[in-house]
């Protein structure tokens, strides 16, 4: 059987378990099921597996989208087999799972490619998983060393720095006003969620600072009424009022936005070199010093992004990247991966290693270290940030590297 064939065998597998097979279809499958034994235990293990039920209980909108979306990664991984056999890449398969379960992945070895689908629901979010395995191709296993070191996920941790330098640890301040500066107060809420409360005008504006640590981060509600989400290790420095004719704040590491709109005062965002000018828009903006570029991506709305004298306008789905005096457009942006982290995710498309490995080390506070001639492989899949490292870790078994944690050093190791 050549990729076309396996493609075609996966693509009526997906169309039995949809419903929609035609019966000159359910004749050829059921003629590739009869070819051996291996070939009926494979579609059992899948029509068994937990994912099938959740697949008939979804609209045919959705499982529309879902065959498109195993169509495309059914083309995106032959090509990554074609690579396998040059040694140039591999294909991870990510998993995910709730506290109580073990992660599972369901796959088929044989003489020729197999294609193995897997539907997980990670917090509501389907997410369709393809692994390809190759008869000769070995299994390692992921060794990670936790013992009586368990690293727990990050969560809502800040630090509030008010204008006379005084600082409150927001995790551990109690729910209500926490500060009064001037006409403006500060309070937090139930969710945990920072708002600034400005009653009257005239009074003289001051500066302060929301942080995140590594493993933190944090909703804020500025004094527009503007809402932003800080990402771990990031900061965003605000004036307690703003200005009748701007708003201005400036950023470091990663934040979403959402902004209040309001014509007649234009909402700005510094990032280091990187100016973001906005009416009123949803849009994403990753700065951290580890990134090689300021990426910021529009979801809603546009914004203009300028650096230096260049300047590009976006559109819904576009991002601006931006490096020194550089500034690339780049479009059909899956925005839904950028702004993964702001929903409770972690979301990998063809994230390299070590660009995945700084969301680890940002989101557990860890430093990750590599020893010997660690690939910088690809990754594909969506885990929750709700997983301890060693979770994690496990939901990474197929890789073939091995991690060693000493301390809060992670290292990683071929």
């Amino acid at each position: 059987m050549n990729h076309d064939d396996a493609s075609y065998i996966a693509s009526l597998l997906y169309k039995r378990l949809s419903g929609t097979i035609t019966s000159d279809e359910e004749v050829v499958l059921q003629k590739w099921l009869k070819e051996n034994s291996a070939n009926e235990a494979f579609a059992q293990q899948i029509e068994e597996d937990d994912f099938t039920k959740e697949i008939a209980r979804r609209s045919p909108r959705y499982l529309s989208g879902l065959r498109e979306e195993l169509y495309a990664k059914i083309q995106q991984a032959t090509g990554i087999e074609r690579a396998l056999s040059t040694g140039e890449a591999k294909v991870v398969p990510m998993q995910a799972k709730s506290r109580n379960r073990r992660p599972v992945l369901a796959y088929m070895r044989s003489n020729v490619v197999r294609v193995a689908v897997m539907l997980l629901i990670i917090a509501g979010v389907g997410a369709l998983w393809i692994f390809l395995q190759r008869d000769h191709a070995s299994t390692k296993t992921v060794k990670t060393i936790a013992v009586n070191n368990e690293i727990p996920p990050g969560g809502n941790r800040a630090t509030l720095t008010l204008s006379d330098g005084s600082t409150i640890v927001l995790d551990s301040a109690n729910i209500g006003t926490i500060a009064q500066q001037q006409n403006v107060a500060i309070s937090k809420s139930a969710a945990g969620t920072v708002q600034y409360h400005v009653k009257g005008s005239g009074a003289t504006s001051a500066m302060n600072t929301l942080s995140t640590p590594k493993g933190g981060q944090y909703k804020l509600v500025l004094p527009d009424g503007s809402k932003v989400w800080l990402n771990a290790a990031s900061s965003i420095t605000f004036p307690t009022q703003f200005a009748t004719q701007e708003r201005r704040v400036s950023i470091t590491g990663e934040a979403y936005f959402e902004i209040a709109a309001d014509a007649a005062r234009p909402f700005y965002v510094k990032a280091k070199e990187t100016d973001v000018k906005v009416l009123g828009t949803s849009f994403n903006i990753n700065a951290y010093d580890d990134e090689s570029e300021i990426a910021t991506t529009l979801l809603i709305g546009a914004v203009m992004v300028s650096v230096g004298s260049r300047s590009q306008r976006l559109q819904p789905g576009q991002q601006a990247q931006s490096k020194g005096e550089e500034l690339l457009l780049q479009k059909n942006i899956d925005t839904e991966a950028v702004v993964a982290w702001k929903e409770g995710y972690f979301n990998f498309q063809d994230m390299r290693l070590q660009a995945v490995m700084r969301q680890l080390e940002r989101w557990y506070g860890i430093e990750v270290a590599y020893e010997g001639a660690v690939h910088n492989i690809a990754f594909y899949g969506k885990l929750s940030k709700d997983l301890t490292l060693q979770e994690t870790l496990e939901g990474m078994a197929k890789t073939g590297l091995h991690f060693r944690l000493e301390g809060h050093r992670l290292i990683v190791t071929p």
